[in-house]
């Protein structure tokens, strides 16, 4: 939390390799050039689930900025893109001047899942560029994020998710967290859910919380949820 980068992943930065993140925070992160606010990855295989990305500020990619090549450098028998798996997340209150206030994907192979973007400030939440990238939602609830939820500026577009789509995503609504003010301190906020909360009980039917009830959408939520 609170670290600042000059150049590439204000919190992290991985290139070429295998990441799995779980039950994890990353906040307050600032990167003074471009690229990815709270991580910026090159051809990298990342896996995250249960986190929170939170009052992150990157220019492009205000939390997560996902690149790769087209390319097999480095003989692995496919491109080296990057290729992320995203499970309960919860991002809020990230920030880009440019594309993509969460998630700015190019060159990325991305599925995003029972995870809650919410509140998170200009150039759309989530954006696509650059040539052929490829992405999936399911069961995510989107809101309240300034610019929108989802842009694809790529060459190959991609389907906007909607509410009543055949993946289970909810556009709009009340996100309803415990505690949450938008004044760039995320120390001061609580993002466990409130039981108001459109993300309740509405993740995958298939998954259950820690107490045995339908899974949350979020970084709380699924079995992995109590941390």
């Amino acid at each position: 939390v609170d670290n600042t980068s000059a150049h590439y992943g204000g919190g992290a930065y991985f290139e070429l390799s295998a990441i799995d993140i779980t039950q994890s925070l990353f906040a307050g992160n600032f990167v003074a050039d471009v690229h990815g606010g709270a991580i910026y990855t090159y051809g990298a295989d990342l896996n995250v689930s249960n986190t929170i990305f939170a009052d992150n500020d990157g220019v492009q990619g205000g939390a997560l900025l996902l690149t790769g090549s087209t390319s097999d450098n480095d003989s692995d028998g496919r491109p080296d893109k990057t290729y992320a798996n995203l499970d309960f997340i919860t991002a809020i209150h990230n920030y880009t001047s440019s594309q993509g206030a969460f998630l700015l994907a190019i060159h990325a192979e991305v599925l995003l899942t029972n995870s809650l973007i919410a509140h998170n400030h200009a150039g759309y939440a989530i954006a696509l560029n650059g040539v052929l990238p490829t992405y999936a939602q399911e069961t995510t609830f989107t809101e309240d994020n300034e610019d929108g939820d989802f842009k694809s500026f790529a060459t190959n577009g991609a389907p906007e998710p909607y509410t009543g789509d055949a993946f289970g995503n909810i556009v709009g609504g009340i996100s309803a967290f415990v505690a949450r003010s938008d004044d760039g301190d995320w120390s001061n906020d609580d993002l466990h859910l409130d039981p108001t909360s459109a993300a309740v009980d509405t993740a995958d039917a298939l998954l259950m919380d820690f107490d045995s009830s339908p899974a949350d959408m979020g970084a709380y939520g699924g079995p992995n949820g109590l941390w």
